[in-house]
């Protein structure tokens, strides 16, 4: 996989971790780190070990993505569903 990516100008960097303790290693000064918002209780306290972590160094961009319901849906009767949507 490495290779693959290598022979298209990228490179592939594989870390083994949890997010809140590899990401902040990894993130340079003023850069931010994009990431799918949760909504699950114990998802939502990585996501604060992880902006704390961060701390001045660089900012989180939480986003919601394609996984599951919009957030406003989740308590909700909605009937829209975010899934394959962009």
């Amino acid at each position: 996989m490495g290779r693959d990516h290598s022979d298209l100008g990228s490179d592939l960097l594989i870390r083994v971790g949890h997010p809140e303790d590899v990401l902040p290693e990894l993130a340079s000064a003023g850069s931010t780190v994009f990431a799918e918002a949760a909504v699950a209780s114990e998802e939502t306290s990585v996501e604060a070990r992880l902006k704390r972590r961060l701390g001045a160094n660089a900012q989180l961009n939480l986003v919601w993505g394609t996984r599951g319901w919009a957030p406003a849906c989740m308590y909700l009767s909605c009937s829209v569903h975010t899934r394959g949507v962009t």
